[in-house]
């Protein structure tokens, strides 16, 4: 996670949340390179996160083709994502479901109040999701296919992964 992402408010916890999220985000920017207990070839583990109407959806139980993304609204780059998986999905079709991990709906409104997204959002506000997926960076995405595998595991959201990851979708959407 980019240090960058962090937008201090006002006060001491505030103050208290940028400093344990900086801690994380610098923990996380040297992690070893060991693989993710969720990576290419896993099953989703079996975890619930809910709809904003609070329905629980089971992660184990969904099926692909999907995109998965894990995001935030306080999250820079996954302002810069969420944009793209709209393209993506009215123009490949492929399902994308994008987990909030926002501690509170009403963010969570808010910015879906300001943009439109043909897609389902699902929340995460515990982040027992997040951690199950072994979450290291924002945002984070899963390409599921039809057996609920994971086949590809992406992790933040730079300048050229709008290609890597049309590339994927596409090998996803045309494999058996």
């Amino acid at each position: 996670m980019d240090p960058a992402v962090i937008r201090p408010r006002s006060g001491c916890a505030s103050r208290a949340v940028v400093a344990v999220a900086l801690a994380l985000a610098c923990a996380c920017a040297h992690a070893p390179d060991a693989a993710s207990p969720v990576s290419a070839g896993s099953a989703l583990p079996r975890v619930s996160v809910r709809t904003l109407a609070g329905e629980q959806v089971r992660l184990d139980q969904l099926r692909g083709p999907a995109l998965v993304d894990i995001w935030a609204t306080w999250c820079v780059p996954c302002a810069r994502s969420l944009p793209f998986y709209v393209r993506l999905a009215r123009e490949s079709g492929i399902r994308v479901l994008a987990i909030s991990i926002d501690a509170e709906d009403a963010p969570v409104r808010s910015w879906l109040a300001e943009h439109a997204v043909p897609f389902e959002i699902l929340r995460d506000p515990d982040g027992g999701a997040a951690e199950s997926l072994a979450l290291r960076q924002m945002p984070t995405s899963f390409l599921i296919d039809s057996r609920g595998r994971v086949r590809v595991r992406h992790e933040g959201f730079r300048e050229g992964d709008e290609a890597v990851i049309e590339a994927d979708v596409r090998a996803l959407l045309a494999a058996p």
